[in-house]
């Protein structure tokens, strides 16, 4: 597709989603992480613009060695305005949500070690945990291993319809990832009124949360600093509240329509860039059209 693009002098744009620590996952590709992360950056450089979804993101990527231009646009969060849950009708028992790929960089046995110490003092508390992936029957083991699998659900993948009932459902999200490049589900979470608690390993995790006002960031090492925060929240409903409407409140930056408005400025400024004949220029046009009648069909 680049090489197509550099022939008809088509301006490129790349959103810088995964870096090496995604693709090299299985620990068999772990050495190969030093070439890969070069690849990523070769790659990114032969692209006009990068888009980077997170802010903190965006001034990490240049040391890297990615020399293109950066901008900081957020991915939207697409979901309808639906009416939120009705804060007086609390759920009977404490419920944590996580949803995500089950693969090692998400981190869910600690969130599991975790949840085990909130039923010390929370006993009927419920862990659901949405997504598939290749963690999905070790992290069944090890619930039962730390025999809490009475109170941990495994829910498998689910559409986006049905998410949106579980996050309506929950009392507080967590994403205990130790690498994410932006943290969509947390917020997801946050636009159904929910507090999120996101770990210090996640790029974007001061831009998600403002520690104390919406949610909690804690250590991703240790247990205790997430138990004694899941403890906090589950012991403290008007604190639930007041944290899920602020980052209701937050989550309106990434409504689709802002995020669509910041995607055709980065597009009409790489149109600006002269095109080296018509069909080129078409495209350009057919790209900004597609941007936005995707966006608003979904």
């Amino acid at each position: 597709v680049l090489k197509i693009a550099k022939k008809f002098g088509v301006p490129t744009v790349y959103t810088y989603h995964m870096n090496e620590v995604h693709l090299t996952q299985p620990w068999c590709m772990r050495p190969f992480r030093p070439i890969i992360a070069r690849k990523i950056v070769n790659c990114c450089n032969q692209f006009d613009q990068i888009i980077s979804v997170s802010k903190n993101l965006a001034t990490k990527l240049p040391k890297s060695g990615i020399k293109k231009n950066i901008t900081y646009i957020s991915n939207p969060i697409i979901f309808s305005d639906e009416k939120l849950p009705d804060p007086q009708k609390a759920n009977e028992e404490f419920t944590v949500l996580f949803a995500g790929r089950l693969d090692p960089e998400k981190n869910v046995p600690y969130l599991l070690k975790a949840f085990k110490k909130l039923l010390i003092h929370k006993p009927t508390a419920k862990l659901l945990i949405a997504g598939r992936g290749s963690q999905l029957n070790n992290l069944i083991k090890i619930s039962e291993a730390l025999e809490i699998k009475n109170n941990v659900t495994f829910l498998g993948f689910l559409a986006h319809a049905a998410l949106s009932v579980y996050y309506k459902n929950c009392d507080v999200f967590v994403l205990p990832s130790i690498f994410e490049t932006q943290g969509l589900v947390a917020m997801e979470a946050m636009w159904f009124g929910k507090p999120v608690i996101v770990t210090n390993r996640i790029v974007s995790a001061e831009e998600l949360v403002d520690h104390g006002k919406n949610g909690y960031i804690v250590d991703a090492f240790s247990v205790e600093d997430l138990a004694n925060r899941l403890q906090t929240l589950a012991n403290d409903p008007i604190l639930r509240n007041r944290m899920g409407e602020a980052g209701r409140e937050r989550a309106k930056d990434y409504q689709p329509e802002i995020v669509l408005d910041a995607l055709e400025c980065v597009y009409q400024n790489q149109d600006r860039k002269p095109a080296k004949n018509k069909l080129a220029q078409e495209v350009l046009e057919h790209e900004i059209l597609i941007q936005r009648e995707v966006s608003y069909s979904k």
